[in-house]
C-alpha cells in the first residue's frame, strides 16, 4: 500500500465514507447525479442514464485499484450505510492534495459535508508526505465556500478563468481557492 493511500473506510459521528461498490451506481444516479441543482457547480453534467453512473463508479474503482488519480469515497449516513448521499474525493500530487465533493440536495444544510470534509482533511494531513490540501469552487458557489471555511480551510485567492462548469457556461469561470496546511515540522 502506498504511504499516501487512504483506508477504504472512514467514519465520523454521523457518516461512513467508504470505497464505492458497483451497487452504489443506482443510489448515486437516483440521489444526486441526475439533479441539475446539485450538479450546477460541478465540472460534469447531470447523468443522462444509469450507464453513465455505472461508468463513473467503475472509474472510481479503477483508481482505487491502481492508486492513481482521485480516491473517491461514497458518503452515506450511518443510519442507512448502503445509500449514497454524496461523494468526496482527494487527489495526491507530491506534497499536496486537492479535495472535491458533491452532496445530494436532501442532505444539504445539515453540516454533513463539513463533517465529511473535515475527516478527509485530517486523514490526508496525517500522512507525513502531505503538507497541504486545497480545493476550489466557482465564485458564485457560496454554499461550497462556506463548507470549505467551516472545515478549517482558508481562502487564498481567486483564480481567473480556472475551471469550466458546463452547467453554467462553456467558458472557464473564476474560482475561489481554499487550502489548509499541516502545521509544524
Amino acid at each position: 500500500m502506498s504511504p499516501l493511500a487512504l483506508p477504504e473506510r472512514l467514519e465520523t459521528d454521523r457518516l461512513i465514507l467508504r470505497k464505492p461498490v458497483p451497487a452504489d451506481a443506482v443510489g448515486i444516479f437516483t440521489t444526486y447525479a441526475t439533479d441539475p441543482e446539485v450538479t450546477r457547480y460541478l465540472t460534469w453534467q447531470p447523468h443522462p442514464s444509469i450507464d453513465a453512473t455505472e461508468a463513473l463508479v467503475e472509474q472510481y474503482l479503477e483508481r482505487w485499484r491502481t492508486g492513481e488519480g482521485e480516491q473517491a469515497f461514497v458518503i452515506a449516513e450511518k443510519v442507512r450505510p448502503e445509500m449514497p448521499i454524496g461523494c468526496i474525493g482527494i487527489t495526491f500530487d507530491g506534497h499536496a492534495a486537492e479535495a472535491g465533493f458533491v452532496l445530494a440536495r436532501r442532505a444539504w444544510n445539515r453540516g454533513l459535508m463539513t463533517e465529511a470534509l473535515t475527516r478527509i482533511l485530517d486523514t490526508a494531513l496525517s500522512r507525513p508526505a502531505i503538507r497541504r490540501v486545497s480545493a476550489f469552487c466557482d465564485t458564485e458557489n457560496t454554499a461550497s465556500a462556506c463548507v470549505l471555511e467551516k472545515a478549517g480551510m482558508v481562502q487564498e485567492g481567486c483564480l481567473g478563468r480556472y475551471a469550466v462548469f458546463p452547467n453554467l457556461s462553456d467558458m472557464p469561470r473564476d474560482c475561489l481557492v481554499f487550502a489548509v496546511e499541516r502545521q509544524g515540522a
